[in-house]
């Protein structure tokens, strides 16, 4: 894999755990935010050759800085194709947007049309929000599953105690019950019920979590609000603990003063945001990567504009 190479955006963090592991050089691109807000990408050169692996680990601070983050995204990929570079995976664990992805606008869209401009284009995220949206581009955005790292950083907790997993909403049900079919615990899964203006009012559980140890695993926090109400319903019904398992710790609002409040009693996350300074354990997903890279640096699939690129010139 000599001819790869990583590109991130600073000497710490993902990018530089990737590289490591997977004994490539580690190159440093670079955003710059002037006064205003406007911002400035600057990449490496001379990466025509190579098969580059741009590393972005979002901090997703809130809006807009997360609109600023995603558009230094997009400056970055269109300087490297100007550049001349054919073959590009981006690592992008947190994949934004994805609550609008069927929107054929959606910043989400915009992004996929810059990596179909390379003739070998990739994007790797890990637990997107909807599974179901990414059918149509599955040759392009390969969406990985948590569910193998969460079951063995998970069985700590079990203590030989009855658990289960729960999830927080009927649309994440799937994941719950792939994790608890490793764990070989039951699955339940709660009902949001939401107000007119689309707010959440209470949730709703049917099983029975009386003294369980409760895995409540949910793709991302943001609020904290879904949290909250589900975790307060948990502890009503009887559960002896409930733990958060969130993949994506979005965090609008301060994470510790969630926890105070929702009654969580450990709370961990994965490292596909950068969140400095955030005093809870996480749970690495560096080993899923690598893995998912190596396949994909050894050989992937050809994208559309591949074999279109092909075609045209077996044609001649």
């Amino acid at each position: 894999m000599s001819h790869a190479v990583v590109i991130g955006s600073d000497g710490r963090g993902l990018a530089t755990s990737l590289a490591q592991l997977l004994q490539l050089d580690l190159l440093k691109y670079e955003v710059d935010v002037f006064a205003d807000g406007e911002i400035k990408a600057q990449v490496p050169q001379g990466l025509q050759q190579r098969h580059c692996v741009v590393v972005v680990q979002l901090q997703h601070a809130g809006s807009p800085l997360v609109n600023g983050e995603f558009l230094g995204v997009l400056m970055l990929l269109k300087q490297l194709r100007r550049q001349g570079v054919r073959k590009l995976t981006l690592v992008m664990p947190y994949l934004p947007y994805t609550r609008v992805a069927c929107v054929g606008d959606s910043p989400l869209m915009l992004l996929l049309e810059h990596i179909n401009e390379f003739t070998h284009g990739k994007i790797v995220a890990v637990d997107v929000h909807d599974e179901s949206l990414f059918q149509a581009h599955k040759e392009t955005i390969l969406t990985l599953d948590s569910t193998p790292v969460w079951s063995y950083s998970l069985t700590t907790f079990m203590r030989g105690l009855p658990v289960c997993v729960v999830s927080p909403d009927a649309g994440g049900v799937n994941r719950a019950e792939r994790l608890a079919a490793r764990l070989a615990v039951p699955a339940y899964g709660m009902l949001k019920q939401r107000g007119a203006d689309g707010s959440l009012t209470q949730h709703e559980l049917q099983d029975d979590v009386a003294g369980k140890i409760v895995f409540l695993r949910d793709d991302m926090i943001d609020t904290g609000r879904t949290a909250i109400s589900a975790t307060k319903l948990l502890k009503e019904r009887g559960a002896q603990q409930v733990i958060g398992c969130f993949t994506h710790p979005i965090l609008s609002a301060d994470m510790h003063s969630i926890v105070a409040e929702s009654g969580l009693d450990a709370v961990l996350f994965t490292n596909t945001l950068e969140k400095r300074g955030l005093n809870f354990p996480y749970v690495s997903l560096d080993g899923l990567l690598v893995t998912a890279l190596q396949q994909e640096l050894l050989g992937g699939k050809r994208t559309r504009r591949e074999s279109k690129e092909q075609a045209a010139h077996a044609a001649v």
